[in-house]
């Protein structure tokens, strides 16, 4: 697409996002725009999906690297709103994540061990706990047996010699099979002159891919969205969970 065009549509965006009705425009739209998504998803064949395509790459980053900051509460309450009403309590889920993105204040820096307690609260919230053993120590309230995690981070065994970043892979999972869910792994990567790590970026790809995100799912984009300086300062650790859901007593 030519250089014109991409201007005439930063042109646009830039006048509807500072238009004093922006309010009731996110609010109209948002809610059109999901709508027309799901019809569309089911009317129409390649040719739509190919021009949807092309426009994408020009508004996808540019709305990506917009600031919206002055935009958020008025973002929080028409989504809040949208949320809650009749019609669109089938995908609260895409609309609640989709908040949180847009919300998630992400750091300049941020040191591993910090995105690890994260995982750690999202796996203890998290955890698949169908058939685990029941723990029931005399007078404390019993709990899930605790679930093993760890994370390690390693420098690809192949790099680019003609790249001028190193890459490296984080991985943060568990033994159990029962468990893979909450496993996860990101690509990292960092200049050959720099001591720092970023997360290499990931795009949403659809509907579906919103809907599957949890808690660290969006932290860990965030950071990748802001570029965050990621230290690693161990390069792996390990520690056992326990389940945020507490088991029902039953009396025989």
């Amino acid at each position: 697409m030519s250089g014109a065009f991409n201007e005439e549509i930063k042109k646009t965006v830039d006048e509807v996002l500072n238009d004093e009705q922006t309010a009731a425009m996110i609010g109209e739209k948002v809610r059109a725009c999901v709508n027309d998504a799901i019809k569309d998803a089911f009317r129409w064949g390649d040719l739509e999906k190919a021009i949807k395509a092309k426009i994408s790459e020009v508004l996808v980053p540019y709305i990506e690297n917009y600031d919206m900051s002055e935009f958020i509460p008025k973002l929080d309450m028409v989504l809040t709103d949208l949320a809650n009403t009749n019609g669109m309590q089938a995908n609260k889920i895409i609309l609640e994540n989709f908040k949180q993105l847009m919300i998630e204040d992400a750091p300049n820096d941020v040191d591993i061990s910090e995105i690890w307690e994260r995982y750690k609260k999202f796996a203890a919230y998290d955890m698949d706990t169908y058939g685990r053993e029941v723990i029931a120590d005399g007078g404390d309230d019993p709990y899930y047996e605790a679930l093993s995690i760890e994370y390690h981070f390693e420098e690809n065994a192949e790099q680019r010699p003609w790249s001028s970043y190193v890459y490296g892979t984080l991985t943060f999972e568990t033994d159990e099979d029962e468990q893979e869910d909450i496993c996860r792994q990101y690509q990292l990567r960092r200049w050959k002159e720099r001591d720092y790590w970023e997360i290499c970026s990931e795009r949403l790809q659809d509907l579906d891919s919103l809907y599957a995100m949890r808690s660290f799912d969006i932290y860990m984009h965030s950071l990748a969205r802001a570029h965050t300086k990621i230290t690693i300062s161990s390069d792996s650790d390990s520690d056992d969970v326990i389940s945020d859901n507490q088991p029902e007593c039953t009396f025989e």
